[in-house]
């Protein structure tokens, strides 16, 4: 009888933990979005805090930036990024932080 009890109680806990595991997951990342996203964004060679690589010689991303900038945006704010390119909104105001 106390195995039985002890198997229970057992599986009710790990139920809960399990359930808290996922709640507290899906309130960072789909209700609060409490992460960030690092992004690069295109800027002129010789700009100011422009970043240089050489996609002849180097691996470079899907969109070929050889020359650009990195920033830091909240995921709440990643919204406001026009397909998904943050190019104009890091630009234009400063809800994005420049990454170091």
């Amino acid at each position: 009888m106390q195995k039985v009890f002890s198997d229970k109680v057992f599986f009710f806990f790990s139920l809960l933990m399990i359930a808290v595991a996922i709640f507290v997951s899906i309130n960072k990342f789909y209700i609060t979005k409490n992460y960030d996203f690092f992004v690069e964004v295109s800027c002129e060679e010789g700009e100011e805090g422009c970043l240089s690589r050489n996609c002849e010689t180097e691996e470079c991303p899907p969109n070929g930036l050889e020359h650009y900038k990195e920033y830091s945006i909240s995921a709440k704010d990643f919204e406001l990024c026009e397909n998904e390119d943050c190019t104009e909104l890091c630009k234009q105001t400063d809800i994005c932080q420049e990454a170091q």
